[in-house]
């Protein structure tokens, strides 16, 4: 009868520390997911910004450069080609640093607070 009894109670600790071990790792994604959210939002909000403020600037530029060659097409053709040098530029970083700088950020905001804890 004890034997009974033990086992019993040793499937009920065993069921309630699984339940809650599940809980724990569920509350840990949403934190993690919540986090890697905020900073993409931030950083499209980011994005989006300095996105208007180029356009405007390079609106400017053309027209600036246009009053320079006395053509709106050789003006706007000259911010067109620095955008250009931008965009081989930064297909050349991405692939050798920006992309692992991204992989970091992710692994880092994933695995920070595990660190933390195996510390203490």
């Amino acid at each position: 009868m004890h034997d009974q009894d033990y086992f019993e109670k040793t499937s009920d600790l065993i069921k309630n520390y699984t339940e809650d071990r599940i809980l724990l790792l569920k509350i840990q994604a949403a934190k993690k997911t919540g986090q890697l959210s905020s900073k993409l939002i931030f950083f499209i909000v980011l994005i989006l910004l300095v996105f208007f403020l180029l356009f405007f600037v390079s609106m400017m530029g053309g027209y600036y450069f246009a009053d320079l060659t006395g053509s709106l097409y050789k003006g706007f053709s000259i911010i067109a080609g620095l955008y250009l040098l931008l965009l081989f530029s930064f297909l050349i970083l991405y692939r050798k640093y920006i992309s692992i700088k991204i992989m970091d950020m992710t692994t880092r905001i994933f695995f920070e607070n595990e660190s933390r804890e195996n510390e203490e």
